[in-house]
């Protein structure tokens, strides 16, 4: 559901999540899509640790953005002077998110091969 809401361009999107300011849906959308696929594709993970890791991860991708963009919209410019909401920080904000998704999916394959050759 978050997938197909985030590609459809939904107008919920935008709208402002109740109770917090300034947060719109689509980043609680985002962010529970977040950590839902790490917790589905960990939940019967055998490197436990890292499992944990990839999850906790996922549960601080939404704070962790909003040290970068400044603000819960991850809205970014290229015309700030200082690195918070900057053109520098948006490339790490696309670089942590997607490593917050390719991380948990490398655990999972490399868990399925360790599986596979016990």
């Amino acid at each position: 559901m978050s997938l197909l809401t985030l590609v459809n361009g939904n107008e919920l999107l935008v709208k402002p999540f109740p109770g917090i300011c300034c947060m719109p849906f689509g980043t609680v959308i985002a962010w529970g899509g977040f950590i839902s696929f790490s917790i589905l594709l960990l939940s019967f993970n055998a490197l436990n640790f890292l499992a944990k890791v990839a999850i906790a991860n996922s549960f601080l991708w939404g704070f962790i953005s909003y040290c970068l963009a400044g603000n819960w919209r991850f809205e970014f410019s290229g015309s700030v002077d200082v690195f918070i909401g900057s053109a520098q920080a948006f490339s790490w904000f696309v670089a942590y998110s997607a490593f917050t998704l390719v991380f948990p999916s490398a655990i999972f394959l490399l868990s399925l091969i360790i599986r596979r050759f016990r």
